[in-house]
This record gives structure tokens, sequence and C-alpha cells, in this order.
């Protein structure tokens, strides 16, 4: 799974951020044609999951849920830093360390971010293609 900031998924290198987002089009387009609902990633350290998008960062249009989890032990960091490049982004968490819990089924996929202590603060579901 693609997850730096500074690679393409053509292994590209990229100098900026709106060199890295317009790459991600790409992605979604490989996404869309081979099946994918969901997407997870880890490079930034924080919390964020977005709205199902489609390869031109249309929300709530195509199939692809992206989620970013790295709040697993390195220091977090602010999630704003991008927010206005960012029109799918639905909930971003900076403050906890967590995992994401997902429960796949054939037919849809539910998801739960966990706080260390056990206190969950997003969760949800979605169908599958």
């Amino acid at each position: 799974m693609f997850s730096s900031s500074s690679i393409t998924p053509t292994g590209q290198l990229v100098k900026n951020y709106d060199q890295y987002k317009s790459s991600l089009g790409d992605l979604y387009r490989l996404f869309d044609q081979y099946g994918v609902d969901l997407s997870l990633a880890g490079h930034d350290h924080n919390y964020q999951r977005y709205a199902i998008q489609n390869a031109d960062s249309v929300c709530n249009t195509g199939s692809v849920r992206h989620f970013v989890v790295g709040t697993g032990g390195k220091n977090l960091y602010d999630a704003d830093v991008h927010a206005a490049d960012e029109p799918c982004d639905e909930v971003r968490i900076d403050n906890a360390y967590g995992v994401l819990k997902l429960v796949l089924y054939s037919d849809h996929y539910e998801w739960a971010f966990v706080r260390e202590d056990g206190t969950v603060l997003d969760q949800g579901s979605s169908s599958v293609r």
C-alpha cells in the first residue's frame, strides 16, 4: 500500500504537496479499475477518515474510502496542515493515540478508531461492491 508523501504511485519523487495530491488521482483510478473499496495509509502521525471519493477528489462518488492511521506510537502532529486542500476529509483526530479496528464482511465493512484507553472516537460502516 502506498503511504509515502514523497513518492507517487508510479515511483516518481514529488517536491510539494500539490504535486503529491494530484498524483493520487492515478492511484484512485487504479483502485476503481481493480475494485478497491478501502485504502489505508499510516504516514501522517494522526487519524483521518475521508468520504468515499473518486479519482478527481469528488466526495460521495466513486467507491474508495481512505483512512490515515498513524497513531501507533511516535509523536502526533497537526492534522489541519492541509485541511483546506482536502474537501472529502470527514474526521481528523490529532490528539489521541489509537488503532483502527476493521471488521470485514462480504457486503460491507465496519470501522472504529479506538483510543488506547478503549474509548471509541470514530466509527461507522460502508457497503462494498
